[in-house]
């Protein structure tokens, strides 16, 4: 031998059957001149230490494996610097090789703030530092892509224990469609409750304009029979026509109370939104004044739409006067069709919307714009952002609510400072729009017939009467639905037509015209209402023959309807009636 320490590892059975590893170790001894003279051999038995060690091995490589393997992303930190990370980590980063993460700090793969605010540098340490005080810590965070693209992750990290080194390990797995469906949820919330206000509010409003318009009914009209009855050079006479002028004024604050509370009732037609747009164009012009450039782009090709036309025209008043406000210096105010399709993935990014295809309506100006706050809140009634005295606040509630009751939509895109964008919705229809009768044949406003009226408030009905009876027509009139029965029974074979309110006591106004229609399937009607909420549901359909005109009309507006209905008969009852009701 040399005289070298001879150290091996070996396997031996034992007695009792068992393999032992043995560290066997085999030194020499010298004599005094330095020659082996003998072999000490020593045997250690190493049997749980190799068990511990195969098990540690077997161990990592587990580990290891599940490490690359996993579908979550895992990243190990020593000293607050990345040392590991699996595929899925580099992946889910965007980046192609794992060497462009060693020794980064988490800040480096995030945006430099937080979505609470926070620098990311900052609270990662303060995450970390948690982590290694509790040995656990479950938190959200948001990473970016090598490309910039936000991801929002859910992290759980841990402290892994070791002797004067900072070790752990962060486990992390996309949340992104977690967080989407939560936004959805939230922006869904938002919207029931905006709904639920718009309704409450709605439901006020009509039941209150009902009760205001029959008050209005009579102020116009008294008015309007004073005027006539009063010297024209007069000072009452001049008194007499700012009464009106100021009930007009009420009449229209009543009817934008009305649209957006969604209790009008539409004359549905089929329109040509481009036409509507271009015979309202003149309109529109004289509104926003001549420092205010106006562009019309008409798309081509499109689709007709059923609505309302006048309520289209308030549609179009109202954004545009939102947008000349918008523009005090002057600007460009631009109206935009289209036909649009909006499909599932345009609604599962808009929460508002609802598939399928409709004609565009886009108002867009260049004005102040306006903030997230005031953008949030612009449908809402009775909010204004203009001085006390510039604006009732019921403009584009008004809108919301014609849009809502044409089943369309309405969005609003602003940023403050760079103007704003309301586009709109209708459904499309697949009818062509008749051609529209240019002009109107003017009948006289008087007859001789006989008018059945049903009106519950007697200073209307008294006020119709006159109207009515002034133009050399003979009226029967009742008070409430049961009695207005009872005088068609009576007089059915001579009544030529029949004014009825919508709501009256007893029996409403719809049972007397079923009444009367069951009698007589040719009676024309005419319906009166100051639409509260429960007189006309908003999906009120009148059918031929069946008109209505809407409280507080005006004489001459009273007798062309009454007129244009009785002459839309192949005949009428006609004669004098005398009676004495």
């Amino acid at each position: 031998m040399s005289g070298e320490l001879v150290h091996f590892e070996s396997t031996h059975i034992s007695a009792a059957g068992e393999t032992r590893n043995i560290d066997f170790r085999i030194g020499p001894v010298f004599d005094d001149n330095g020659e082996v003279i003998y072999l000490v051999p020593e045997g250690y038995d190493i049997t749980e230490r190799k068990n511990a060690e195969d098990a540690l091995r077997e161990s990592e490589e587990k580990y290891r494996t599940f490490f690359e393997n996993s579908c979550d992303a895992m990243l190990m930190f020593q000293n607050d610097l990345i040392v590991d990370c699996n595929a899925a980590a580099v992946a889910a980063l965007g980046y192609e090789d794992a060497k462009d993460l060693l020794n980064t700090h988490p800040s480096e793969t995030s945006p430099e703030r937080q979505p609470d605010g926070k620098k990311s540098y900052d609270k990662a340490l303060e995450m970390m530092e948690i982590a290694y005080t509790r040995g656990t810590h479950r938190y959200e965070w948001e990473h970016k892509t090598s490309n910039g693209a936000a991801v929002p992750v859910e992290i759980s990290l841990t402290a892994i224990p070791s002797e004067g080194e900072r070790k752990l390990i962060a486990v992390w797995r996309d949340i992104g469609d977690r967080k989407r469906a939560e936004e959805e949820r939230v922006n869904l919330e938002k919207q029931l409750y905006q709904a639920q206000k718009m309704e409450a509010v709605g439901l006020l409003a009509g039941g209150v304009a009902h009760d205001f318009n029959n008050l209005l009914q009579a102020i116009l009209g008294y008015g309007a029979l004073a005027l006539e009855e009063s010297d024209a050079e007069s000072m009452l006479h001049v008194n007499l026509e700012q009464i009106v002028k100021a009930g007009d004024r009420a009449t229209r604050l009543v009817r934008q109370l009305l649209a957006f509370s969604r209790k009008q009732v539409l004359r549905l037609e089929v329109l040509d939104l481009n036409e509507v747009v271009k015979e309202f164009a003149k309109m529109i012009r004289r509104v926003i004044g001549e420092h205010i450039a106006l562009d019309i782009h008409s798309g081509p090709g499109l689709k007709s739409i059923h609505a309302d036309r006048g309520q289209l025209e308030q549609i179009l008043m109202n954004l545009c006067v939102n947008s000349r406000d918008a523009m005090p210096e002057g600007g460009r105010l631009k109206i935009e069709t289209d036909n649009a399709e909006i499909d599932a993935y345009f609604c599962r990014e808009n929460a508002w919307a609802t598939p399928g295809n409709y004609v565009q309506l886009s108002v867009s100006d260049t004005g102040i714009g306006m903030d997230e706050e005031t953008r949030r809140r612009i449908f809402d009634p009775f909010y204004t952002t203009k001085c006390e005295g510039e604006g009732t606040g019921l403009g584009l509630a008004t809108v919301y609510g014609i849009v809502r009751q044409h089943h369309g939509m309405i969005n609003v895109h602003s940023e403050h400072g760079l103007g704003a964008t309301f586009t709109i919705y209708l459904p499309m229809c697949e009818s062509s729009p008749e051609e529209a009768c240019n002009a109107e044949a003017h009948t006289p406003p008087g007859g001789t017939e006989v008018i059945l009226l049903a009106e519950d408030d007697e200073l209307v009905r008294n006020v119709a009467q006159r109207f009515l009876e002034n133009a050399g027509y003979t009226v029967i009139a009742a008070d409430d639905g049961e009695e207005a029965i009872g005088l068609y029974e009576q007089y059915a074979n001579r009544i030529d037509l029949a004014l009825l309110d919508v709501v009256m006591p007893r029996s409403g106004g719809r049972a007397v015209c079923n009444h009367i229609r069951n009698k007589n399937a040719q009676m024309p009607i005419l319906f009166a209402s100051g639409y509260s909420a429960g007189d006309i549901h908003t999906n009120f359909v009148l059918e031929d023959g069946i008109e209505l005109i809407q409280k507080p009309y005006q004489r001459d507006e009273l007798l062309r309807e009454v007129r244009r209905l009785l002459d839309s008969q192949p005949g009428s009852a006609g004669g004098e009636l005398k009676i004495k009701v």
